[in-house]
């Protein structure tokens, strides 16, 4: 009898801050990205500075970013986030339309601009593209 072959190791799920100033979007979005193994919700923000602080704290691989937010904006927290955090991905979420914001968003280094009108159903599905190896 052969021996059995080594299992392989699980890859490292997909470390994940969400910030949004709407309470109950973000319980949604850790509740369906932890439904999917390849993901785990590391932190929470309610705006810019809070991203900021704990994007530097957690380093986490990706920062979902609302743009709308009281205290500092998600366009604005953008611009930061890449010198506190600079492997991870930052992903905007956001009700407006992805025109023009899109643009600037993809111009300050965002990985991606998704619609929240897209569901979350599909933001994962987007978001692990997003995170796969070049």
């Amino acid at each position: 009898m052969l021996p059995a072959e080594p299992a392989q190791p699980a890859a490292p799920a997909i470390r994940v801050l969400v910030v949004d100033d709407a309470g109950d979007l973000r319980a949604l979005l850790k509740l369906v990205l932890e439904f999917d193994a390849e993901f785990t919700v590391v932190g929470e923000a309610a705006n810019g500075e809070e991203a900021i602080r704990l994007s530097a704290e957690l380093q986490p691989d990706l920062v979902v970013l609302d743009i709308a937010m009281p205290v500092m904006d998600g366009m604005d927290a953008l611009q930061q986030l890449h010198a506190v955090a600079p492997n991870t991905k930052v992903v905007m979420y956001s009700a407006y339309d992805s025109g023009w914001l899109a643009e600037r968003a993809h111009g300050l280094g965002a990985a991606a601009y998704i619609d929240k009108t897209a569901g979350v159903v599909d933001l994962v599905g987007r978001l692990r593209s997003i995170c796969q190896p070049a």
